[in-house]
């Protein structure tokens, strides 16, 4: 699996109109490229898809086939485990059970959009079958580039709406990045 970020690369955190205006033209007219970005040109939505995905694997991400939501819990959880297996192991199991992996879906499923936000950079706890406590994290908010992530592509989910993930970034959370209604 590879790392979002690279080692001694500057973060930008966009906090309104105008720094997002600023970080996309930069984007836009990225000086390494050497060459401004032709949105106009006619690309197959397949061939974009391909090349961002063989560009993310260049960069050390993981690739995976997610088939349905069924495969996208099931490696929420596997990342989750690998991401906390210090803190896991020190409490006796390794692994989640299903049932305490169910209380981090429901932990996963309150609030809003920036709720979620600010719950997926805290310490979250549950309190493991065997009674005991465990803290752990969906993201190393201390270390960013340490964080393992992985792309897949053409995610459907039905739920309130139908949706169709065309490229995505997975993590130790699920994070859809470019998603098609």
């Amino acid at each position: 699996m590879g790392k979002l970020w690279q080692r001694n690369y500057y973060e930008h955190i966009i906090r309104d109109e105008k720094s997002y205006q600023n970080i996309s033209n930069y984007i836009i007219n990225n000086p390494k490229n050497g060459q401004k970005i032709n949105f106009m040109s006619k690309q197959s939505e397949h061939v974009l898809e391909e090349q961002l995905i063989a560009q993310l694997q260049k960069m050390g991400y993981g690739y995976i086939v997610i088939n349905g939501e069924k495969d996208l819990l099931l490696n929420l959880k596997g990342q989750l485990e690998t991401h906390n297996n210090t803190t896991l192991t020190n409490t006796g199991n390794a692994q989640f059970t299903q049932t305490e992996f169910e209380r981090i879906l429901n932990l996963l499923s309150k609030g809003s959009v920036f709720e979620k936000a600010k719950m997926l950079r805290k310490k979250q706890h549950i309190i493991r079958d065997n009674g005991d406590n465990l803290y752990f994290e969906f993201l190393n908010t201390e270390h960013w580039c340490q964080n393992q992530y992985q792309v897949t592509h053409q995610i459907s989910q039905q739920g309130k709406y139908k949706n169709r993930y065309d490229v995505s970034i997975l993590g130790n959370v699920q994070i859809a990045l470019i998603q098609e209604i």
